[in-house]
């Protein structure tokens, strides 16, 4: 029987790059296997943000939702509004949020959002601790 090793997790963690692993894939860093990363209060945060996305973007797909708008403080406002239901949800959201809801949107209806997908890669990409392939980050 094999047994399956979690791969090394770089400390520390990014706490954007963690939002966009469990938006994107819940169980990457299971607290079961992971117990000590759940500890740092930013990845817990992350992982409560992944799981509001989420279900912001079924609500989206179940009731739909007029494009997110700017507001004064930077933030982009979503807002899902199920009349029939008497319901009304509004996000704020920071500029990778958006971009992981227009992504897992455009995904679920079976399209992609390149830029969106662009600059959510870039944030994974600080989860790769390259010296554990010989290679150094670039720009070094």
């Amino acid at each position: 029987m094999t047994s399956v090793v979690p791969a090394p997790i770089p400390a520390p963690l990014d706490a954007d790059a963690v939002l966009c692993a469990l938006a994107l894939a819940p169980s990457t860093y299971s607290r079961n296997k992971h117990p000590d990363l759940y500890a740092d209060l930013g990845v817990r945060r992350a992982q409560r943000r992944a799981r509001l996305l989420r279900s912001l973007v079924r609500q989206v797909l179940s009731f739909g939702a007029a494009p997110a708008e700017r507001d004064e403080s930077g933030f982009f406002v979503l807002r899902v509004d199920a009349r029939d239901l008497g319901y009304r949800r509004e996000a704020r959201l920071s500029d990778l949020e958006h971009d992981l809801v227009l992504y897992l949107l455009a995904r679920a209806r079976g399209g992609d959002a390149p830029e969106c997908r662009a600059r959510i890669e870039s944030v994974l990409a600080r989860l790769v601790d390259l010296s554990l392939y010989g290679t150094a980050p670039r720009g070094s």
